[in-house]
């Protein structure tokens, strides 16, 4: 890029202007990240069983979806979910959906994206299109995997619909 300023094909500034939106949202995403590790580092004595990391864990597991995409399914964790859904949307051209949410935390979502794997289409994003009712196969997941560490399902509170539930 340097070479190309040398160049002139490209001034300073204009690059700068270009790359300092990129470097803001790589900063911001460095920053959870950061978080995350500080949560875990701070609050996960060594040897905790997978039920002790899920009580001790005040973040929800959230599914989000655009109006546009409602089977296309973002599966995440936050301690404040409406907030990440305003985050989440200043990237999105469609209005986002919080669709379902769970205790659980982190525990329960690293393990909701190894069962949904083969549904990936990113890093959080998941294809449910070729399913019925997304939330169902979701919170069915999630019930499951909670049970096999000897905690209570959570509810699918509202049944599927392709409009805004807020």
């Amino acid at each position: 890029m340097l070479q190309l300023v040398e160049k002139g094909a490209f001034s300073a500034t204009a690059l700068l202007a270009t790359l300092q939106p990129l470097l803001r949202e790589a900063e911001s995403e460095d920053e959870r990240d950061v978080e995350e590790v500080m949560w875990t580092a701070s609050e996960a004595p060594l040897r905790r069983t997978p039920a002790d990391l899920v009580r001790s864990d005040p973040r929800s597991v959230y599914a989000v979806s655009s109006e546009a995409e409602p089977k296309m399914i973002k599966i995440g964790v936050s301690k404040d979910v409406r907030a990440r859904r305003r985050t989440l949307q200043s990237g999105s051209g469609s209005p986002l959906v919080v669709r379902w949410t769970s205790p659980g935390g982190g525990y329960l979502e690293g393990r909701l994206h190894q069962c949904f794997v083969s549904r990936a289409v990113g890093r959080e994003w998941f294809d449910f299109r070729d399913a019925e009712n997304p939330l169902r196969v979701i919170a069915e997941t999630a019930g499951a995997v909670l049970r096999q560490v000897g905690l209570p399902s959570p509810e699918n509170k509202e049944p599927f619909t392709a409009e805004a539930t807020a």
